[in-house]
């Protein structure tokens, strides 16, 4: 291990180097530009410690969403100082512009849009079934369409469905 460069670094677990660690992020530094410090640990011992420590493991996720709501009011500062015309703009654009992205992936308050995951054990059969009745049921609705169908079979997918237009 002579060349790995993190060599002489603390990996026991320190309350206090743990508490720096967290103050940083929740600065709005990134983990990787804290453990390139000389006082700070490599990130695997970071996420080590996390591993078999939950209380630090709690005070990183809390951390990291002070620090996303730290590089929040960055940006409008940034934003704010972005002069009208000149290549200095374009790169402080792109800067905000990456910003917001990890941001957007980091807490889902800077999301660009909402997820919503579904889920349900409807038989899409059923729900064919009940959309075929609606139509011939609308179909009897019409102008111009019969005004009394007994019953009708329609076979739209692989089942027939008959529907009662009295009812």
């Amino acid at each position: 291990m002579a060349g790995n460069k993190n060599s002489g670094r603390k990996t026991d677990f320190s309350d206090e180097i743990a508490k720096r660690i967290c103050d940083e992020i929740a600065g709005g530094k990134h983990l990787a530009r804290v453990c390139r410090e000389k006082w700070a640990p490599s990130r695997s011992t970071v996420s080590h410690w996390q591993t078999i420590n939950p209380e630090f493991k709690a005070a990183m996720i809390q951390a990291r969403i002070d620090g996303a709501w730290a590089l929040y009011d960055q940006m409008f500062e940034i934003a704010e100082r972005i002069p009208k015309d000149n290549a200095h703009a374009s790169q402080q654009r792109e800067h905000l512009r990456i910003m917001m992205w990890g941001l957007s992936k980091l807490v889902p308050h800077f999301a660009d849009r909402m997820q919503l995951d579904v889920t349900t054990r409807a038989d899409p059969r059923e729900s064919q079934r009940r959309a075929d009745a609606r139509l011939i049921r609308m179909m009897g609705m019409l102008p111009g369409a019969p005004l009394a169908i007994e019953s009708t079979a329609l076979r739209i997918a692989s089942e027939p469905v008959l529907v009662d237009q009295q009812s």
